[in-house]
């Protein structure tokens, strides 16, 4: 059976681009549940100018919780695929260690070249790692923070707008039995 070491360049070819394609699913996936609860927004909207009696206001009720389950489907999926590229971030970067990346370049190598002093790894990716002492550490350091964040943070929103859509619709529909509306 071959090493990885037999052909360490195409290795690191693969999880490059396994890193690339973690990070297209990952957008994908945000547009695709950005796109369906936008749509499912529009349509309560529409719904409440276009609702007269108690029952349509109820039968709107639909739309929030699953604006609301959608979201939260949308958070645990996003997590789930972010955290994939985050290991392949960390097998890439084993990776090049293992390669010697992370050491400065051989001024010899690169007469008159450019920063022959710095390793080919970007250094704010290599103080990044330095500052753990396990790629399980790392990971769960960076999982939770930056796109993976930004993404729960607005899923949670959503999820929140759906809970108040669907308490401002039950006080609708309360209303509109009453005959207040």
């Amino acid at each position: 059976m071959a090493s990885w070491k037999d052909n360490p360049i195409e290795l690191y070819r693969v999880f490059v681009e396994e890193e690339f394609r973690h990070s297209d699913v990952h957008e994908k996936r945000i547009r695709w549940f950005v796109g369906l609860i936008s749509a499912l927004l529009g349509g309560v909207v529409v719904g409440l100018f276009r609702a007269e009696e108690w029952y349509e206001f109820a039968f709107l009720a639909i739309g929030p919780l699953l604006i609301s389950a959608t979201a939260y489907l949308a958070v645990l999926s996003s997590r789930s695929i972010y955290n994939r590229f985050i290991i392949s971030v960390t097998m890439r970067a084993k990776l090049e260690q293992a390669l010697g990346m992370t050491e400065p370049v051989n001024a010899g190598i690169h007469e008159g070249g450019y920063w022959p002093a710095e390793p080919l790894v970007f250094a704010d990716h290599l103080e990044s790692r330095r500052k753990h002492t396990s790629s399980k550490q790392w990971f769960d350091d960076v999982s939770p923070k930056g796109f993976s964040y930004w993404c729960t943070f607005l899923f949670r929103g959503c999820q929140l707008l759906g809970i108040a859509m669907l308490v401002a619709i039950a006080l609708l529909a309360v209303f509109s039995a009453a005959g207040a509306l």
